[in-house]
């Protein structure tokens, strides 16, 4: 159980997910890469919930909490899938823009797990909105292609529900818009 948080506008705490090592350790200016070694799947987590800075997460966050860790291997495994099934597309249109310099952002991949090789470390974030009896869980990360903006998950449960920029892990208006499909 997780009984360290800290405050930073939102609450938050870090978790070893042993399923989400391996990914690049990206903690260098602008989410460049900062060291060879792949990450151990230590995980950032913040909740979205607007508490006070007096007033930890409760019972039905640390429960969320619990059903990630609880999940985190079906959580990653379908988030990079979801992605693998649109990388094709995104390198073609790299390839459209940026010629002969894509190959070196974004190099054909056999399987969703290779994507780590080229996405950091995720942060993942807990939002309050609940749909189907699931909450909604974004996922972000810094990655080789897109420097700028990253790249991002809007999961309800396990399902991922919008793959794009790293903005839609965070981003009220994008739950509230999948809540209502």
């Amino acid at each position: 159980m997780i009984d360290k948080f800290e405050f930073d506008y939102f609450w938050g705490t870090t978790v070893l997910l042993n399923s989400w090592a391996g990914f690049q350790i990206r903690r260098g200016k602008f989410g460049a890469v900062s060291s060879t070694e792949r990450s151990i799947g230590e995980i950032k987590v913040t909740f979205l919930d607007e508490k006070e800075k007096d007033q930890q997460p409760g019972s039905d966050e640390i429960a969320k909490l619990d059903w990630i860790v609880k999940h985190q291997t079906e959580l990653i495994e379908n988030a990079l899938q979801s992605l693998f099934d649109q990388y094709s597309g995104i390198q073609y249109d790299w390839k459209e823009f940026h010629g002969d310099k894509a190959d070196e952002y974004l190099p054909n991949l056999n399987s969703p797990e290779e994507l780590k090789l080229i996405i950091g470390e995720p942060a993942v974030f807990i939002h309050k909105k609940v749909a189907d009896q699931r909450f909604y869980i974004g996922i972000s990360a810094n990655c080789s292609w897109e420097q700028e903006h990253g790249v991002g998950w809007l999961m309800l449960g396990t399902e991922p529900r919008i793959v794009d920029s790293a903005d839609v892990a965070t981003t009220s208006w994008m739950v509230d818009q999948d809540a209502k499909k």
